[in-house]
């Protein structure tokens, strides 16, 4: 009897003990989820469009420097959007034709994280120079782009290689198509030349690239957590839960390095003007997509700041682009 009100006793404790384990992993759980829901909107929000009206003005200053670049170049200046493939929404275009011939190599601009197509003019004017034409689109979530969230650089790249149809579908045979793209441009652009059609790119050139996807998430927590941190470790875990549960995409798609190694030997020669100063895009990027794909990448080592090398220098700039492209056999090792 006394062993039987003993075992009496314990039942409540125990269904109270069972209770408040329960408890302390929902709790876990809705924090873990709402870490992840955090990380996701901070690293799918990174900019915003302008505006969604097509009928949107470009700024006097900036319309004035277009009129320019193009006037310089004897090229006809317009804007007009491509179809995104993915969902129909559309993808604004900043075109410069040299003569207004669409049948000349071309090169499609990147511009970076809280940029627009209108602020890549300094490099589209190089482009003409060498004789290309040219065109700069508004990435996903930035400028006149009607998305309503980035896709760490996945989507974008199908955004991207939209663009790059449209642009194969006005060239002959001979012509040569390139692309170029900055920080986070740089990552839409590597994506971009991991996914397409072998021989379609002929050149690529990355200026300061993003790579990593995890590198997304540490600045959103802070860039000086360190990667190895229990906290830093967590935030990523979810994050990319969420990414995954929300886009069907995670890390390793947003990892540019390791998606061009899967396609190694079908890429075309890829430029990457870095800066050892960089604090806002680590050197060691660049450093691993060296390593990891060897001769295929040519790596132009700077000093100064983030992307800043095409306007501080813009001489030494254009000479590493104009003997990038002048490489025999379409620049290919």
């Amino acid at each position: 009897m006394v062993e039987s009100m003993t075992r009496h006793r314990r039942t409540p404790a125990l269904r109270t003990a069972a209770i408040a384990i329960v408890a302390l992993l929902m709790a876990a759980t809705v924090s873990f989820f709402g870490l992840g829901i955090f990380v996701y909107l901070q690293t799918s929000q990174l900019s915003s469009p302008t505006s969604a009206s097509s009928d949107a003005r470009t700024p006097a200053k900036t319309s004035k420097k277009i009129e320019q670049v193009a006037a310089e170049n004897n090229a006809k200046a317009e804007f007009y959007d491509v179809t995104a493939s993915r969902d129909g929404h559309r993808i604004p275009v900043l075109s410069f034709a040299i003569d207004g011939n669409l049948d000349r190599d071309t090169v499609v601009l990147l511009h970076g994280l809280g940029g627009n197509k209108e602020g890549v003019t300094r490099i589209a004017d190089m482009y003409l120079k060498f004789g290309y034409n040219v065109l700069a689109i508004d990435q996903m979530n930035h400028g006149f782009n009607t998305a309503h969230h980035n896709m760490m650089g996945v989507g974008e790249s199908e955004e991207t290689l939209d663009v790059l149809t449209h642009v194969a579908a006005h060239q002959s045979g001979d012509k040569k198509l390139a692309l170029w793209g900055m920080s986070y441009g740089g990552e839409t652009a590597a994506l971009t030349t991991a996914k397409a059609p072998t021989g379609m790119l002929d050149y690529v050139v990355l200026d300061s690239p993003l790579l990593e996807g995890r590198d997304k998430v540490r600045r959103v927590l802070g860039k000086d957590m360190s990667p190895k941190s229990p906290f830093f470790r967590l935030a990523s875990s979810s994050g990319e839960m969420v990414w995954k549960l929300r886009q069907g995409i995670d890390y390793a798609d947003m990892d540019a390095t390791m998606q061009l190694y899967q396609r190694q030997n079908e890429l075309p020669p890829i430029l990457v003007i870095q800066s050892r100063q960089d604090k806002t895009i680590e050197p060691h990027m660049a450093d691993r997509l060296k390593d990891t794909l060897g001769d295929r990448v040519q790596v132009q080592w700077t000093d100064g700041g983030h992307a800043a090398y095409s306007a501080t220098h813009t001489e030494q700039y254009r000479m590493w682009l104009a003997e990038f492209l002048e490489e025999p056999s379409g620049g290919r090792p």
